[in-house]
């Protein structure tokens, strides 16, 4: 009886310690969207003949998904219009800039990003 207690636990030990059971690890929005993280700031910048992009973004929101599905949608929206247009004497611009607003002091409290166009 004693080894058949030793051998399920010794499994459980496995079976928690595996890599299936690691906590995944965090997704990484700038990259996904092209940008370079530059300490806590994603930043994206394209440039072509028709059209300038000039995006950043904190990486440290807690809601990542949300800024990143908004910036990739608020983009690829613009490249449609800018690509698809006759050409202008001016570049099409599309600026996106952040700023952080938080009530309290960290982790209590709320952190609030507002993205300016």
């Amino acid at each position: 009886m004693r080894m058949l207690k030793v051998s399920v636990l010794a499994a459980t030990l496995v079976a928690l310690g595996s890599p299936a059971h690691a906590a995944a690890a965090p997704k990484n929005y700038c990259a996904d969207l092209n940008g370079a993280q530059v300490g806590s700031t994603c930043q994206i910048k394209v440039s072509d003949p028709g059209y300038e992009i000039s995006i950043s973004f904190p990486t440290d929101y807690p809601d990542q998904k949300s800024i990143a599905e908004y910036v990739s949608q608020t983009r690829d929206q613009f490249l449609g219009v800018a690509k698809s247009s006759t050409p202008r004497d001016l570049p099409y611009e599309l600026d996106i800039t952040a700023n952080r607003y938080g009530s309290a002091i960290p982790p209590r409290g709320t952190t609030s990003v507002v993205l300016t166009v």
